[in-house]
C-alpha cells in the first residue's frame, strides 16, 4: 500500500502527463493563436502543480491527520445509524405485510 504522498504524487505525475498531452494536442489544432493559448496552458499546468504540492503538504500536517480520521469515523457513525434506521423501517414494513395477509390454508 502506497503512502498518502506517494498516491497524491502519481496523482500530480499523471495530472501533469495528462496536460502535456492535451497541450501537445491543442497546440496542433490552434497554430494561429498559439502563444496565447500555450501561455494560458503553461498557466493551468502551474496551477495543478502549485494545487498539487499543497495537498501534499496538507497531508503532512498532524492536526488535518486528525480531522480526517475523526471525519472518517463520523462519516462511519452516519452510515451506521442510517443503514440501521433504514433496516428498523424495512424490518416494520415486513411485519405489517405479514400481519396484514391472511393466514394460507
Amino acid at each position: 500500500m502506497s503512502t498518502p504522498e506517494e498516491s497524491w504524487k502519481e496523482i500530480g505525475d499523471q495530472l501533469g502527463s495528462m496536460a502535456l498531452k492535451i497541450k501537445l494536442h491543442v497546440e496542433e489544432a490552434q497554430s494561429a493563436s498559439s502563444d496565447d493559448l500555450k501561455r494560458s496552458l503553461d498557466g493551468l499546468s502551474d496551477a495543478i502543480d502549485n494545487t498539487l504540492q499543497a495537498l501534499r503538504t496538507v497531508v503532512k500536517d498532524p492536526a488535518l491527520e486528525q480531522d480526517v480520521r475523526d471525519l472518517g469515523q463520523r462519516v462511519n457513525d452516519a452510515l451506521f445509524n442510517t443503514f440501521s434506521s433504514l433496516g428498523n423501517d424495512v424490518g416494520q414494513i415486513f411485519k405489517r405485510e405479514g400481519q396484514s395477509q391472511p393466514d394460507a390454508e
